[in-house]
C-alpha cells in the first residue's frame, strides 16, 4: 500500500511507546481484514484511502486516542446498530464506526 495521508505516523508508529503518556505502539489491521471491513461496511466498495491508510497502521490499537477496543470494529457496529433501532434512527448510505465514547456515542464515516 502507497500511504499519501499518514506517512508520519508510518514513520514513526514504532517509536511511540517511547513517550510516557503513551503505553505501547499501534498494531494494524492486515490487508484482509480491511478488504473485510470494505464489503461488510461499504458495499464492496473501497474505503477511503486515509482510513484505510489509518486501519492498516494503527487499526487494532491506536495509541493516539480512538477509542475500539481490539480492533473489534463488527462488534462494535453491532452494538450501535442496536441502539440506532432503539433510538429510531436509520442511516441510509454505508458506514463504518471508527471511534466511540463509553458506549453512549460514535464517530463515523
Amino acid at each position: 500500500m502507497e500511504f499519501i495521508y499518514l506517512q508520519k505516523l508510518l514513520e514513526n508508529k514504532d517509536t511511540l511507546e517511547k513517550y510516557p503518556t503513551i503505553s505501547r505502539n499501534p498494531e494494524g489491521n492486515s490487508m484482509e481484514e480491511i478488504s473485510e471491513y470494505e464489503n461488510k461496511f461499504n458495499g464492496g466498495k473501497e474505503l477511503p484511502k486515509a482510513l484505510k491508510e489509518y486501519l492498516y497502521i494503527s487499526g487494532k490499537f491506536c495509541p493516539l486516542g480512538f477509542d475500539v477496543i481490539d480492533g473489534d470494529y463488527i462488534g462494535l457496529r453491532k452494538f450501535y446498530n442496536k441502539k440506532l433501532v432503539e433510538r429510531g434512527v436509520k442511516i441510509e448510505r454505508p458506514f463504518m464506526i471508527f471511534d466511540n465514547f463509553e458506549g453512549d456515542s460514535f464517530m463515523f464515516i
